[in-house]
């Protein structure tokens, strides 16, 4: 065979084949929502069940094979919890309505969500946080930054009526839910904003990317962007390529965690004590099993933090994203 069939071949065999990996995910949270135990490890009384959203959505600019294997950055944690707790741990999936009671009736012993979840949770107050994830400057949160172009004519935040402003994904809270309050907090609803046309007319536009944002705003295709402090940090002070002196910050938002640890009501005192200190040494006694999920520990939550997480259940950006068929574009996307 000439090596344009190979080509040919080899590239439509790993089309089929992700293909069915993609099937395999979505029959396994299809499977939760049945309750069927496909993903489910019930075992017995000991083992401690954590429970993680299962993810179904593919944003624009994102590899489809990373829904593959949704658990794995997560292994390394559940193994040294394992260890470290001397009993039974595993992960489970399950769509995002579910996760509400299953942690409510002990299913999961505790519960590992990000900011956005946490505020799409129903009655997220009633939910211990015995944890939150740390970044890699020991901070429980951090803030979304609103940065426009040094040459920008735009002073403060009123200024971008009518501009193209750049947002994260739905799902990225700092740079979505917390932007757009935000605006709000300077007078500007997305409405005021200059509005995708194409593929959902009046959507907000959207990078999966923090460095796209910038460097958008830096080559002038966009006014301001949201971005997450930690990429912004990430970048040289100075120089021709895509630096922070070629930008200036405009706004902050309030500050959000990356990842939450819930508890379950059914856990009683003593075990919630003893997962949340299991957590907390974690970064220095295991940081080898933190770093597939980029953080390096994990804290106790402060009272401003989960204030600020509970108040993104008011924003309008945790609408679902997707528009119905021949219906109006979701609120928040």
């Amino acid at each position: 065979m000439n090596r344009k069939g190979v080509l040919k071949m080899t590239g439509r065999r790993d089309r089929r084949a992700a293909a069915l990996a993609l099937a395999g995910v979505l029959a396994g949270a299809w499977g939760c929502r049945l309750e069927l135990p496909l993903l489910s490890f019930r075992g017995g009384q000991d083992v401690l069940l954590i429970g993680l959203v299962a993810r179904q959505e593919v944003a624009p600019g994102e590899n489809p094979l990373d829904l593959l294997n949704p658990l794995g950055p997560y292994e390394a944690l559940r193994d040294a919890m394992q260890q470290e707790l001397g009993r039974p741990v595993r992960l489970d999936l399950c769509l995002r309505p579910l996760l509400e009671p299953c942690l409510r009736d002990g299913h999961y012993g505790v519960a590992i969500l990000s900011p956005h979840e946490y505020a799409l949770l129903p009655g997220p107050e009633r939910f211990e946080v015995i944890a939150v994830a740390t970044d890699a400057a020991a901070r429980p949160a951090r803030s979304a930054l609103l940065v426009v172009s040094a040459t920008s004519p735009a002073q403060t935040i009123a200024d971008l009526r009518g501009r193209k402003v750049a947002f994260g994904l739905q799902r990225d809270a700092r740079a979505h839910a917390a932007g757009l309050e935000l605006l709000r907090e300077h007078g500007l609803s997305r409405g005021d904003l200059s509005l995708e046309v194409l593929p959902l007319p009046g959507s907000l536009r959207t990078f999966p990317k923090p460095r796209d944002v910038m460097q958008a705003v830096v080559n002038g295709s966009y006014d301001a962007g949201f971005v997450d402090e930690a990429a912004w940090e990430s970048l040289p002070a100075g120089g021709d390529s895509l630096t922070r002196g070629r930008m200036r910050v405009l706004g902050r938002t309030v500050a959000l965690p990356d990842l939450l640890v819930l508890a379950s009501p059914k856990l009683d005192a003593a075990q919630r004590e003893r997962i949340s200190q299991t957590l907390l040494a974690l970064g220095h006694r295991r940081p080898d099993a933190l770093r597939p999920l980029n953080i390096a520990g994990f804290a106790a939550i402060p009272v401003e933090v989960r204030a600020a997480c509970l108040r993104l259940r008011q924003s309008p950006a945790l609408a679902p994203t997707t528009a119905p068929a021949g219906g109006p574009p979701a609120q928040g996307s």
